[in-house]
């Protein structure tokens, strides 16, 4: 039995609190790969529009998880972005430290690494511009 709050939860875009199947916005809980791929013709709608389904999914992940990132302060705060650091390196570094190759076959996962490391930054950058 479930207390109608969990079952709306899991049946609700955390965004737009519309019916996942009626959701439009462009973040999903696991990230889909066009979610980056309708990002635009030119450099800047591309940018922008990675930057801002980062902060959809940064919202989500806020529901999901809170200020986890910074609970024990810069020094943690760093080893969660090192963490992911050294996963992106220790995955180049076996194809020669080519992060353009390792990306175009997603080795490892290397793709969700490298957007978890840029929104952590952003995370950083967002506290300390409080």
């Amino acid at each position: 039995m479930t207390d109608g709050k969990a079952d709306w939860d899991m049946r609700h875009c955390p965004l737009c609190d519309k019916l996942k199947e009626n959701c439009t916005c462009v973040v999903a809980p696991k990230e889909s790969p066009d979610v980056y791929a309708r990002a635009g013709n030119t450099f800047i709608q591309r940018l922008e529009n990675i930057g801002i389904a980062d902060a959809k999914i940064l919202v989500i992940k806020g529901k999901l998880y809170g200020d986890s990132w910074k609970k024990r302060g810069g020094g943690q705060a760093f080893a969660v972005f090192a963490r992911k650091w050294d996963r992106i390196e220790n995955i180049v570094s076996t194809m020669e430290y080519d992060v353009f190759r390792a990306w175009q076959g997603d080795i490892g996962e290397i793709r969700d690494d490298i957007r978890d490391l840029r929104r952590y930054l952003m995370l950083v950058e967002e506290h300390m511009e409080q």
